[in-house]
């Protein structure tokens, strides 16, 4: 799932996604900071559900387990409505990004729900990863943060290269 090849110049960004509205209008919000689209490359993954299921048996808060376990339920409906969904969410974040003026070659998402043993493989991935930036929204930063009890910036740091920007908003 790494980020395509391109010119040195290129920006390639990780976009953690949930399934959801929130996710979509993360994306448009993300398009505002997209300075040069042609450009940019933007891998988006299906990131909370499986940090649900990772993190089940830390003793998180129960309103945080409460926040999780609805999102992770949305995600394990019915398998019909699931796909539909997925499809659905995943078109209109690429319509946003296309209308962004960035390349659909230049798209990649995968919002299909992961085991939870990829949680990890999906963060080793934001470090095998050439990307300059990895971003999150502040809906998915502070559920990050209260499931990890530390701050979402300090904990993704921790799986990405130095020179990697941490986007929050």
């Amino acid at each position: 799932m790494m980020a395509a090849a391109g010119a040195a110049s290129d920006v390639h960004i990780l976009a953690l996604l949930g399934l959801s509205i929130g996710s979509v209008r993360f994306v448009q919000r993300l398009t505002r900071y997209i300075v040069r689209p042609q450009e940019t490359w933007l891998t988006g993954i299906h990131f909370m559900g499986i940090l649900y299921w990772e993190r089940w048996r830390t003793g998180s808060p129960p309103d945080v387990l409460m926040e999780l376990a609805a999102e992770a339920a949305a995600i394990e409906g019915d398998k019909g409505l699931e796909s539909q969904q997925r499809e659905q969410m995943a078109g209109q974040m690429r319509d946003l990004l296309i209308q962004a003026h960035m390349p659909a070659a230049h798209i990649q998402l995968d919002l299909r729900p992961h085991a939870p043993a990829l949680a990890l493989s999906i963060l080793q991935e934001a470090q095998r990863g050439d990307y300059a930036i990895v971003a999150l929204s502040h809906h998915h930063g502070d559920l990050l943060s209260q499931v990890t009890q530390r701050a979402s910036s300090d904990f993704l740091r921790q799986f990405v290269p130095p020179t990697t920007s941490i986007w929050e908003f």
